[in-house]
């Protein structure tokens, strides 16, 4: 479906209706903010799963394409507030008073963000590979800018944790791995290495982070080598009303390599306190 934001039209994936999978006005309403260079389908799997779930029935999961990713053909952002801007300004074109905000990655940073400043319109943050500061390394972020196509062989080798063979060697790439590589490999020149700036520029206080009361959920795994998880606790730590839950046998694309998982925890999270 279509919302319009800043008079451009934005791309929007849906579900959580067994009879629909259209927006309905009034209803509760789950935001999924996805990561760098990554568009609404780094979530299919997962809504597929949460689509299913009775728990969820007449719940509006919404999957935008940020600006310059995906479906959507207005230009990215350059900064994560205004990623956060331009989110606002899509609940406000749906009429949607306030939401849950689901972030991977670079989106954990922007519903972070979207917490801060607009507190009154996050019901619930639920960050999944989270981590404040959130740097990129030297090598991906040349790589980024110079070869892209071999940043994205990086980020799709970083992101899926998988056991080495007997012999020392890895596997032939998974499904999953494939599917996210395709994903990096549709972005737009230079998206990559216009996010990855961003998430390294976007830094927080403590004062910052002790006013950020909405109730968070924190998912993350002991195999991500993207946002570790020594980083999650870190933040958990940091916000004074937060919750981590820790996966093991995972990389950072959780969403991708144990969709039930993760949709186990989304129905719980979403669900907590009703």
């Amino acid at each position: 479906m279509k919302f319009l934001v800043e008079q451009q039209p934005v791309h929007v994936a849906t579900g959580g209706f067994s009879d629909s999978d259209q927006f309905q006005p009034g209803q509760p309403t789950v935001v999924f903010i996805h990561g760098a260079a990554n568009d609404n389908t780094a979530w299919s799997s997962l809504l597929r799963q949460l689509t299913g779930k009775p728990e969820l029935k007449g719940v509006n999961l919404l999957a935008p394409d940020l600006p310059g990713h995906g479906e959507t053909f207005s230009v990215a952002k350059t900064r994560i507030e205004d990623y956060a801007d331009w989110l606002i300004n899509l609940l406000d074109n749906g009429a949607i008073p306030s939401a849950t905000l689901v972030g991977h990655s670079m989106g954990s940073l922007i519903a972070l963000d979207c917490a801060r400043r607009y507190p009154s319109r996050v019901d619930k943050l639920m960050l999944i590979g989270a981590a404040l500061p959130m740097p990129v390394s030297d090598v991906l972020m040349q790589a980024a800018e110079a070869r892209p196509d071999e940043a994205f062989d990086m980020l799709t080798r970083w992101s899926h944790w998988v056991t080495k063979n007997a012999d020392g060697t890895f596997p032939p790439p998974t499904a999953g791995m494939q599917k996210d590589r395709a994903m990096l490999a549709r972005s737009r020149p230079g998206v990559l290495a216009n996010d990855l700036a961003a998430c390294t520029r976007y830094q927080l206080d403590e004062a910052a982070f002790a006013a950020i009361t909405t109730p968070t959920f924190i998912l993350a795994s002991e195999h991500d080598k993207m946002t570790s998880a020594v980083a999650a606790t870190s933040l958990c730590e940091r916000l004074p009303n937060a919750i981590l839950t820790m996966l093991s046998g995972v990389g950072h694309a959780m969403m991708q390599q144990a969709p039930i998982d993760v949709a186990n925890w989304g129905t719980t999270s979403i669900t907590a306190g009703q």
